[in-house]
């Protein structure tokens, strides 16, 4: 632990690794970066995946938060702005989200993902639910407008059979409140 705790007071961005806003290459970027956090094993806590083989949370917590200086140190201030107060995993996920070269289909590859996501009985409906809502929250800011009609629609349209009466029972609901309006 002391080791991470020494790198991380001792760390200096190389200025290559220096992600410019106005003119963002993401892609060279990442790569970049990602190197440099497999330098200091870093890269699972950045990607958010869980530790390996960390028992103790303290270590987990000072790779987390050298993690995000690593990254922070690599962003120019419009970028550092956006991201705040953020862990790493979540600035990962905000470059990905907001600077990644998309491929014009990828929308539509989005959009027939989230028709077609069907629930796997045995698992966390949550999960489940969750998993729509971030497709459509991705699809929305890609400029494909998603409303809560949809949603709900497409939650219900995902269940199995087995859940039939879960699927008509809310329905039942929807008709009962616009008979009533």
């Amino acid at each position: 632990m002391e080791q991470i705790y020494k790198c991380c007071q001792q760390y200096r961005s190389d200025p290559a690794l220096m992600f410019d806003s106005t003119k963002p290459n993401y892609n060279a970027w990442l790569v970049r970066v990602k190197a440099e956090l497999a330098v200091f094993d870093l890269l699972d806590v950045a990607l958010g995946n869980a530790p390996r083989g960390e028992a103790d949370p303290q270590i987990h917590n000072l790779k987390a938060a050298f993690a995000k200086k690593v990254l922070l140190s690599t962003l120019d201030d419009p970028v550092v702005e956006q991201v705040g107060e953020k862990s790493a995993a979540e600035i990962m996920r905000y470059m990905d989200v907001t600077y990644v070269n998309r491929h014009p289909f990828e929308a539509f590859r989005m959009f027939e993902e989230f028709t077609k996501l069907k629930y796997v009985e045995g698992t966390d409906i949550v999960l489940h639910a969750n998993k729509l809502h971030l497709l459509a929250s991705d699809l929305t800011r890609r400029g494909h407008s998603i409303d809560d009609k949809m949603k709900a629609c497409q939650l219900l349209a995902s269940l199995p059979d087995s859940l039939d009466h879960v699927r008509r029972a809310c329905l039942d609901m929807v008709v009962f409140d616009w008979e009533t309006v």
